[in-house]
């Protein structure tokens, strides 16, 4: 898990703090330098179990996470939505080489990998701009576990 600091402000981005999602490696280094970049403090985490206790210390306040949305012990979706039922206004960008049909019922926003900076922060200034809205699906009570979110 890789905790970094702010980096330069790219003109037109609203810093915050970023909890990032992302199996691959490789991936998830390049796409926090350019959030960093960009002027965003980055929480970095390999997958859906990590993120929930990285989310559930509350030792930051995560203003927006993006998540790869293919992942194997819940998917970026699912990850989401049990987030939202500790944070209901949590803002969220999905991130995936294939962007699956159940994405377009869900209010998100998708970056289709792969995607340069200039993409990335434009989204980013999109929807950080924006009042977050909470989901019609999210229940007002904190679930304990993913397993009672899903349940549902």
């Amino acid at each position: 898990m890789e905790n970094t600091a702010c980096g330069a402000v790219h003109a037109g981005s609203l810093p915050g703090n970023i909890l990032l999602v992302e199996d691959e490696p490789c991936v998830r280094e390049i796409m926090a330098a350019q959030l960093e970049r960009l002027g965003y403090k980055v929480v970095a985490v390999p997958d859906a179990t990590t993120a929930i206790q990285e989310f559930q210390k509350k030792q930051i306040s995560i203003d927006l996470l993006i998540t790869d949305f293919a992942m194997a012990e819940m998917n970026g979706l699912q990850l989401a939505r049990f987030l939202r039922t500790i944070e209901p206004q949590l803002r969220v960008i999905y991130v995936s080489g294939y962007l699956p049909d159940v994405l377009e019922h869900e209010t998100c926003n998708c970056l289709q990998k792969p995607f340069g900076r200039d993409v990335l922060a434009t989204k980013l200034a999109e929807v950080m701009s924006r009042q977050p809205e909470r989901p019609a699906s999210v229940s007002a009570a904190p679930a304990r576990h993913p397993q009672e979110v899903f349940a549902r």
